[in-house]
């Protein structure tokens, strides 16, 4: 075997470069050969878009085609070899003529190779040779404009109000098109702007999953909207929480808590100096015995009037707290010689003879407590009126001081005595 491929080899290499002439010249021949009988010959071009024709034909009739099948075709071509190898894809022209609909709602596809006849080319169709429509009852509907602001404006401003011109939008189409749509919306760029603007866009119709709709088959009454942007400043507010009204007796209010303290809004320059800095609120605790918490809308604190006002935080619900507790009691031993009494008239002399009850109790607020003691309250009996010396029940008198009340009922009893006049000493005068 290998002799025998050496012998092949040295056949080959011996006068090898007549050989390899002799096979060019060989192939040449042939090639001028073919192209000078011209055989036939075929070729295959794909996806050649379909041109519509006499569109409005379908209009006329109030109807809207939807193109489901159809908008491209394949198509293979038989001619002599060099037609073949001329053509190309902008010398085939494909069209479907809306006067030639069918019952089926189909159009015919017509192919033209221009240039040429029908006895120089065979078309041989491929798969599309029809255009399959959809026809739908062509509807209006009026869409508001959505403003939709896009970016951040500059530090200390917000976008406060948005308007378009015109603000309302006709979209005409096919049925199915128009329930389809939720929105006909105008976006504009706020990033970095620091003052109102006026900017012309192009709106843009959305579907019901928030995608932008192709408006190719819509007619909108208009192609682009004037939209105006107002900004408004922002401002810090501090909050406050104060209870109004009286706990029950026996009960104070230990403490009022709140979140947040401080919240942000924005609004015009007017609205926001009538606002003010601090927005306050009050939480009932009259007659309450226990803890009040009460949950209070911010904005419910805003003035109505005041209607560019908006509140920028996510949460615009304030919690408040009342912690009420009950007064502390203290018993407080009281005996005749704690007692004074005062205003006795002339010529008389008072003395206290009994207490009964022989305690104080008094109800103390926890500040209050240091000061629940006999010399700060400095317990007595008024014996102003009485003129005739006698045995009295007279009530008790304290000092007023601030948080503590006294629930006993004190009676003290008070022995009035006349008093007799000194004697007068007589003066004799000297001789």
């Amino acid at each position: 075997m290998k002799t025998y491929l050496l012998a092949i080899w040295k056949w080959l290499s011996r006068n090898f470069g007549l050989k390899l002439l002799a096979f060019i010249s060989a192939f040449l021949i042939w090639v001028a050969v073919v192209n000078s009988l011209d055989p036939i010959d075929t070729r295959t071009f794909y996806n050649i878009p379909v041109k519509i024709l006499n569109e409005d034909a379908l209009i006329r009739k109030d109807k809207i085609p939807e193109v489901l099948s159809g908008s491209t075709v394949n198509i293979t071509v038989q001619a002599r070899k060099s037609i073949c190898d001329a053509l190309t894809e902008d010398d085939i022209k494909a069209t479907a003529d809306f006067e030639k609909i069918y019952v089926t709602d189909t159009v015919p596809i017509d192919i033209m190779i221009e240039g040429y006849s029908d006895t120089d080319i065979d078309i041989i169709r491929g798969q599309n040779q029809y255009m399959k429509l959809s026809l739908e009852d062509y509807a209006t509907k009026e869409f508001k404009v959505r403003i939709n602001p896009v970016g951040t404006p500059a530090e200390g401003y917000v976008v406060g109000s948005s308007a378009s011109s015109p603000n309302v939008i006709s979209v005409r189409g096919s049925k199915l098109q128009i329930s389809r749509i939720q929105a006909v919306v105008a976006t504009v760029h706020v990033d970095g702007i620091s003052k109102d603007m006026e900017v012309v866009v192009q709106p843009v119709v959305y579907d019901m999953n928030d995608e932008a709709m192709n408006t190719e088959n819509l007619e909108l009454s208009y192609e682009a909207v004037t939209v105006t942007t107002n900004l408004y400043r922002t401002r810090t507010l501090r909050l406050e929480a104060k209870t109004i009204g009286e706990v029950a007796d026996g009960y104070e209010i230990k403490s009022v808590s709140f979140q947040p303290s401080q919240i942000t809004v924005s609004g015009t320059s007017e609205d926001l100096a009538k606002l003010g800095t601090v927005l306050r609120a009050y939480v009932d605790v009259n007659g309450v015995t226990k803890q009040v918490e009460k949950n209070i809308d911010i904005n419910s604190l805003i003035d109505s009037k005041l209607t560019s006002i908006c509140i920028l935080d996510e949460d615009d619900t304030l919690a408040v707290t009342a912690y009420v507790e009950e007064q502390e009691k203290i018993d407080i031993t009281l005996t005749s010689a704690d007692v004074e009494t005062e205003n006795a008239g002339e010529g008389f002399t008072a003395e206290v003879q009994n207490v009964t009850p022989g305690k104080l109790t008094l109800r103390c607020t926890k500040e209050a407590v240091q000061n629940a003691n006999l010399e700060n309250l400095r317990p007595r009996v008024d014996c102003s009126g009485l003129t005739e010396a006698g045995v009295y029940e007279l009530p008790l008198i304290l000092n007023r001081r601030s948080g503590i009340v006294s629930l006993s009922e004190v009676t003290v009893r008070v022995e009035l005595t006349a008093v007799a006049p000194p004697e007068e000493t007589e003066v004799t005068e000297e001789q």
